[in-house]
């Protein structure tokens, strides 16, 4: 059967179960003359005339068992797709599976990794020195320690003057002894400072304020410095001369404060002992 004999005995069948699911086949459909006229002709056409057959000479019965009556096949009527019932697959058994093969658990040989080969880039730096001659190469990393020193710098409010005292949370008159002895020695020098040394003791940061490049003397009483150990770690003295320092910097120890205000006699030797390290630090300068 072609499909377009496929398609219109489809069109068929749904038009035929439409018919049936709609109108029963009792009922009665109402039309005027001209129509009922109309289809009556066309069925009464397709109505057959019986047809008269001929009369049939009846054979003698043979004896024996009567034969089987033939059994007639018909073919059921054609389905619309969408009614047909869906065909179930049997599902195929599960394949066994495949059982995966071992692995062996002996070690790999490890090899050495080569040496790398020495690149000297030597064209390179032949063609660097020719197109810029007043560049100049490093062959060694620079040393980092003055951009470590320079990080640790914003921790402080500013950099150090050159001239800095120490002051370890005096009494109030002591702090202001410390104060007159730097209005005293800006007549010298201006560039002097007083400084709380405990915000950097709590911080044990002395090693980048030490490493300061602007800092060139420190002025601190013995007393105070011993109740700072981070500080006194970089304490160092020459047997020789019996000079002071701070790590590099020199430092000029001041007399328990009170041994000052109880005698106002020892200013003098402390003032003319300042002057000539001030002088010093000048001729350096």
């Amino acid at each position: 059967m072609t499909a377009f004999r496929e398609k219109f005995a489809e069109i068929l069948t749904l038009t035929h179960f439409y018919l049936l699911q709609e109108h029963q086949l009792k009922d009665v459909v109402f039309s005027n003359q001209e129509t009922f006229q109309h289809f009556k002709k066309w069925r009464d056409a397709q109505k057959k005339q019986p047809q008269i057959l001929a009369p049939v000479q009846p054979h003698p019965i043979a004896r024996g068992a009567a034969p089987a009556a033939p059994q007639i096949s018909r073919p059921p009527l054609p389905l619309p797709p969408a009614i047909q019932e869906k065909k179930t697959e049997l599902l195929k058994p599960e394949e066994k599976r495949k059982e995966t093969p071992k692995i062996s658990t002996t070690e790999l040989a490890l090899e050495p990794p080569p040496i790398p080969m020495e690149d000297t880039c030597e064209s390179m730096r032949a063609l660097f020195k020719e197109t810029f001659p007043s560049k100049t190469i490093l062959t060694e990393i620079p040393d980092d320690a003055e951009s470590i020193q320079k990080s640790t710098l914003w921790k402080y409010q500013k950099e150090p003057s050159p001239i800095t005292i120490l002051a370890f949370n005096e009494k109030p008159n002591h702090e202001a002894f410390l104060r007159n002895l730097s209005k005293a020695i800006e007549h010298i020098n201006p560039a002097v400072e007083v400084r709380t040394a405990l915000t950097i003791e709590a911080a044990n940061e002395w090693e980048g304020f030490l490493k300061s490049k602007s800092l060139k003397l420190i002025i601190a009483s013995d007393i105070g410095m011993q109740a700072c150990p981070n500080l006194m770690k970089f304490y160092r003295e020459t047997q020789k001369h019996a000079y002071h320092y701070l790590d590099r910097i020199p430092l000029f120890l001041l007399s328990d404060i009170s041994f000052y205000l109880k005698e106002p006699k020892l200013k003098q030797p402390l003032w003319q002992a300042l002057r000539e390290i001030l002088s010093m630090l000048s001729k350096k300068q």
